[in-house]
This record gives structure tokens, sequence and C-alpha cells, in this order.
């Protein structure tokens, strides 16, 4: 996959998921995925990339909901993603969480 060789937010991209708005604390129908920061120079592998990151950022916020009512220091992750390292940093780093 190219996108693992993509360094993080290279190019000032950003992905902004609402794809699962029922995972968010404010729930708006009406709102829609957008990319940001693209230019000509943006590649595929950094939108993959993009998209990657935004996902976890919007778990993180998730997370950090949680965490104001009882401490996580860890997490389990299963599934298909679960076996790639790249993701589990990325999700790891948002949620700082190992």
């Amino acid at each position: 996959m190219p996108w693992r060789r993509c360094p993080p937010a290279r190019a000032g991209s950003c992905f902004c998921p609402t794809c699962w708005a029922e995972r968010t604390a404010l729930v708006n129908p009406n709102a829609r995925d957008a990319f940001l920061g693209l230019n000509l120079a943006t590649r595929r592998e950094d939108m993959l990339r993009a998209v990657l990151e935004g996902i976890a950022m919007n778990l993180g916020i998730i997370v950090n909901i949680f965490r104001g009512h009882l401490p996580i220091a860890a997490m389990t992750v299963i599934g298909g993603g679960a076996r790639s390292q790249v993701w589990r940093q990325i999700m790891g780093t948002c949620m700082t969480a190992r």
C-alpha cells in the first residue's frame, strides 16, 4: 500500500469525516465529508492517509468524551485494519493511547 510510505499530513491535506455521524457528539444529517488543503502536488496516497487520520481523529474525540468519565490508557484494536502497523500508530497517536 503506497499510503504506508506517506508521511503524516503531507502537504497539509486534511479529511473531515462525517460519514459515521452517529458516532459523534454532534449529529448533523446535512453534514458532508470534505477534503481540505488539496493542491496540484496532492497525491492519491496523501488523500488516503488523510482519510485514515481524519477517521482516527474523529474516534479520538469520542474517546476523549469517555475519558471525562473513566480513565483509558490502552485500547485493543480488532478487525482487518488491526494488522496494519500504520493504522494502529495513527489511532494510538490520535487517541493518546497504546
